[in-house]
């Protein structure tokens, strides 16, 4: 799909003139902040002297909106913390190489 198309048919939808440039950098800053914000991958990753298990983000991530949920707090933090879980799945996934790496060599170092 053509950008100028592309922007042609945003325009529609929305009804006003807008700059594409403008609407692409708002995403990406909002993504940015989404993910950087509370990714409890990298909360997990950067504990010092830690070798998390693989897809130990998701699993915090997980336990934290069950402790929310359960907790009734539907307005606040509970959106947030559903907001992470695919993230942290993502970051994960992308870091699972790693982590099966430094598990090998832990395992490998205890025998």
């Amino acid at each position: 799909m053509d950008l100028a198309l592309f922007q042609y048919h945003i325009e529609r939808v929305l009804g006003y003139n807008m700059n594409i440039n403008k609407f692409v950098s708002n995403i990406i800053v909002v993504l940015l902040v989404a993910v950087l914000s509370g990714c409890s991958t990298i909360v997990v990753h950067s504990k010092k002297d830690a070798t998390p298990p693989p897809y130990s983000g998701t699993k915090v991530a997980l336990t934290t909106t069950k402790k929310l949920w359960y907790k009734y707090d539907f307005y606040g933090a509970v959106t947030l913390s559903v907001l992470d879980i695919p993230f942290s799945f993502m970051a994960d996934t992308l870091l699972y190489p790693i982590d099966m790496y430094r598990l090998n060599n832990i395992t490998e170092t205890l025998k």
